[in-house]
């Protein structure tokens, strides 16, 4: 290769390369773990149901067998895993909710279960973790996070929309 040519993309990374570091950072944000859970459980809630499952089986599995080499992720992937696993099928047999609903609940399922998520992820996965140090807590706390995505907030809001028609039904 031309030296005259390595000398120009040094000084193109040099200019212009600052001016993208800003875009490269936030590329790199969202390929975060915790970005990935929030991405797929608005997906899951608000989009379409079966897509955000299959997302999260194959990420979850990806993760085990990916994560060998770094037993923290293995045992991420493990309680990530058991939690979707579990979660699927006390949901399809209880909950059956749907995604086919008007955009403006769409909207408050994604905004309600976000708040949910991070209460569950930064409180009770704090504590979990506190409570059970060591592999057990890794497994556990990622269990809770994704049991509460896939089964649990899905349960509530099922719930609440059952409430909410119930309520419209009544004569005044």
């Amino acid at each position: 290769m031309d030296l005259r040519f390595l000398l120009a993309l040094q000084e193109f990374r040099n200019g212009a390369g600052a001016c993208l570091s800003e875009f490269f950072s936030k590329m790199t944000y969202l390929g975060d773990l915790g970005v990935a859970i929030v991405i797929m459980a608005v997906i899951y809630w608000s989009v379409e149901k079966e897509l955000g499952a299959f997302l999260f089986m194959g990420w979850g599995a990806n993760r085990i067998v990916n994560g060998a080499k770094m037993a923290k992720d293995t045992f991420k992937g493990v309680g990530w895993s058991a939690g979707v696993l579990t979660g699927w099928f006390l949901e399809r047999r209880f909950v059956k909710f749907s995604t086919d609903v008007p955009l403006g609940r769409k909207l408050a399922r994604a905004a309600a279960g976000l708040v949910g998520h991070f209460a569950v992820y930064l409180i009770l996965g704090d504590l979990i973790k506190g409570w059970f140090p060591g592999t057990a807590g890794v497994i556990l706390a990622n269990f809770v996070e994704l049991f509460f995505i896939v089964f649990l907030f899905p349960w509530f809001f099922s719930l609440a929309e059952k409430k909410e028609q119930t309520v419209q039904r009544r004569p005044a």
